[in-house]
């Protein structure tokens, strides 16, 4: 297929050597034979491509057959979805043999140094895909995944983005998606210092890019570019070239007006009442955090404010100091006591709590040192007749230290397997250490 498509493809690059050498000096005009060989050689190539493609399409058709003589059973109760199998191997099989010969075509034209032929090749390809002969897609993925669309090749660059330009219009949403997630990989190997001779390239990428966020071309819904914008650039900081950032920004803010109405006021500071007996009602769902994370369970790939996005610790740590919480516990991170799941966050929370105990009890003991002092003082004085100091303090009342609470959370997590005991212990010896 290779040798043919270069044999048919030779009739269009084939230049008089005359003509070659006083290109400079000689003015040659367009003959009107050039469009007649151009229609013999789209017409040569759409017969090798359905010539390779009928033969590809036998070919499996013998291999399917053979391999259902193995099994007739199966051949029966499979019988009414033969034709739906086969329609759908036969596209497949056609899309490969388009794939090998716009390889063989995209690799002669990315050899060429002359902007005409390179042209002259683009047009070729143009051409199939008006006549149905090739995909769109297949066009536009096979140019962007080739390893000669490099920006020192700069007339291969930019013949392959006006043509995907043009031609993108004929791809589904998805082969949209693909073809944008590769002109973004494509914009990081420009520099970021750019010279007058690369604006052009740039502006070739941007034309591209334009055409794909606008709404007016419904190429590719708004929701999904955000959601993969998202997905490669969560932190909206390396965007992939400078000269891409304000097109890319702006249309993630457009979407968090959207981002606002689905999310609450001041989530992040807002606490739940932690009752007895769990908390069973739906309201619970707002208040639910990733086991792993323990980040919102946000719906939805949306630019939401960084408060929401971080994780919540602050709030599973209140919920485990308030008495009666160890349902809440298991609603809150959203894990079911019948899995017997093990919660290293869960662990890690508690090492603060204990930890926390310890200084609070600690800080108690001192002030309560400190003020049976100074009654021990104020009694010697009363003895010896003078008169107590104005500012003494009295002995403070005694609070319930949270660690008897936090020591029958414990028990119970251990028990129920949610909190591994050795690795409690390793955690907490490390927190104290530092």
């Amino acid at each position: 297929m290779e040798t043919k498509i270069h044999d048919i493809l030779s009739e269009i690059l084939k230049v008089d050597a005359l003509q070659e050498a006083l290109v400079n000096l000689l003015e040659v005009p367009k003959v009107e034979k050039d469009s007649g060989r151009h229609n013999n050689v789209i017409t040569e190539l759409q017969k090798v491509f359905t010539e390779f493609s009928e033969q590809a399409a036998a070919a499996t058709a013998v291999a399917q057959t053979a391999a259902g003589t193995t099994n007739q059973d199966v051949s029966q109760k499979d019988g009414p979805k033969t034709p739906a199998s086969s329609s759908g191997g036969t596209t497949e099989v056609s899309t490969r043999v388009q794939e090998q010969g716009v390889r063989t075509i995209v690799a002669l034209m990315a050899r060429q140094n002359n902007p005409y032929r390179a042209n002259s090749l683009a047009t070729v390809l143009q051409s199939l895909l008006q006549s149905n002969t090739l995909y769109a897609k297949v066009v536009c993925t096979v140019l962007l995944a080739d390893e000669n669309l490099t920006p020192d090749n700069e007339v291969f660059w930019m013949s392959s983005f006006l043509l995907v330009k043009k031609i993108i219009t004929g791809v589904d949403y998805k082969g949209v998606r693909e073809i944008m997630k590769m002109c973004l990989e494509r914009a990081r190997l420009l520099p970021v210092n750019l010279r007058r001779s690369q604006l052009p390239l740039m502006d070739a990428l941007c034309d591209v890019m334009n055409l794909i966020f606008d709404r007016n071309s419904s190429l590719l819904p708004g929701y999904f570019i955000v959601n993969e914008l998202l997905k490669l650039y969560p932190d909206y900081k390396n965007w992939p070239h400078w000269k891409l950032a304000s097109l890319l920004t702006d249309f993630v803010d457009k979407f968090r007006r959207a981002a606002q109405m689905l999310s609450v006021v001041g989530r992040t500071k807002l606490r739940p009442i932690v009752e007895q007996s769990g908390h069973q009602s739906p309201s619970i769902h707002s208040w639910k955090l990733d086991s792993v994370t323990l980040r919102f369970q946000l719906k939805g790939a949306l630019p939401f404010t960084p408060e929401l996005l971080e994780p919540q610790a602050s709030l599973l740590r209140y919920v485990l100091k308030q008495p009666y919480s160890r349902e809440m516990v298991y609603s809150l991170i959203d894990i079911q006591k019948k899995h017997k799941q093990r919660c290293p966050a869960l662990e890690e929370q508690m090492v603060e709590l204990m930890v926390a105990a310890m200084e609070e009890c600690a800080r108690a003991d001192q002030e309560a040192c400190k003020a049976r002092e100074q009654h021990l003082n104020q009694q010697q004085q009363q003895q010896q007749g003078t008169s107590p100091t104005p500012n003494a303090l009295t002995i403070p009342e005694q609070h319930p230290c949270s660690c008897a609470h936090l020591s029958s959370l414990l028990i119970y997590f251990v028990l129920s397997q949610l909190i591994s005991f050795p690795c409690l212990v390793q955690g907490l010896y490390e927190k104290v250490q530092r």
